[in-house]
């Protein structure tokens, strides 16, 4: 048995971690070794002054001093200090726990990083950079867009039986008629349109997710991910005619 994650599992595990920085971010202050700890991707240990050797991260994996995440964190610690001392110095007070995102400023404004910054920047909905791609993990995109697809599917089924009258166990795998488009329609559904072309809806939602369009028409998305598709592209394919999409984009449908 494979020990990598399935996609699924990496899915719950960002949304158990999104939830922990969260409840980490509800305090209402951090001390400097608990926000150097915390930034760094560790829990902080109470009653600790000084970096912990070992510790449990954020995302529940064991750690030990040669994790670069305790490297991150004494890296932060060591800035700290010498922050406190250029300020006692001075003669200036020095604040011994500050609220979380005043020790995000400090951070950002003395450009300390640590590999689990970026997270806790789009946690408070900044990046670095509002030009870079967010990019996700092929793999949960994958998985993602497999589910919509098949959640797409079933709801359009659904529609599509009950257009027809018929209950589901009479919707079976015999021949498929084409129907006549709604009147009065400008968009059809997923089901209307394998209806109109005699299709199984499935067979739709394979090829726009694999082309962008099926027979060179491309859906309007909403956004809750259902499709309507242009009832005028509809009839124009029907008639022979282009749909409207450049020939060069078009994709000979499978």
């Amino acid at each position: 048995m494979s020990d990598i994650p399935t996609a699924q599992e990496r899915i719950a595990a960002a949304v158990q971690l999104r939830a922990t920085l969260i409840e980490y971010f509800k305090r209402e202050h951090w001390t400097p070794l608990e926000g150097c700890l915390i930034v760094s991707g560790i829990h902080p240990i109470p009653g600790d002054v000084a970096i912990p050797s070992g510790g449990g991260g954020l995302d529940n994996k064991p750690l030990n001093a040669a994790s670069s995440r305790f490297s991150d964190a004494r890296k932060m610690w060591d800035a700290w200090n010498e922050y406190r001392e250029s300020w006692l110095e001075d003669g200036e007070d020095v604040l011994d726990r500050f609220t979380p995102m005043a020790f995000m400023e400090w951070v950002d404004d003395c450009q300390l990083k640590t590999d689990w910054l970026p997270v806790f920047h789009d946690l408070m909905g900044r990046r670095d950079g509002a030009d870079k791609p967010d990019l996700i993990p092929s793999v949960i995109a994958e998985y993602a867009n497999a589910s919509v697809t098949s959640v797409d599917a079933i709801v359009d089924r659904i529609e599509s039986v009950v257009s027809n009258g018929k209950p589901a166990s009479q919707a079976t795998s015999t021949a498929r008629s084409p129907m006549p488009i709604p009147v009065n329609r400008d968009h059809l559904s997923t089901g209307e349109f394998a209806n109109v072309l005699a299709v199984e809806p499935q067979s739709i939602l394979k090829g726009y997710s694999k082309n962008g369009h099926y027979q060179g028409i491309r859906p309007t998305k909403l956004p809750n991910r259902r499709l309507l598709w242009s009832a005028e592209a509809v009839r124009r394919v029907l008639a022979g005619e282009s749909p409207g999409l450049p020939e060069a984009s078009i994709k000979k449908q499978s």
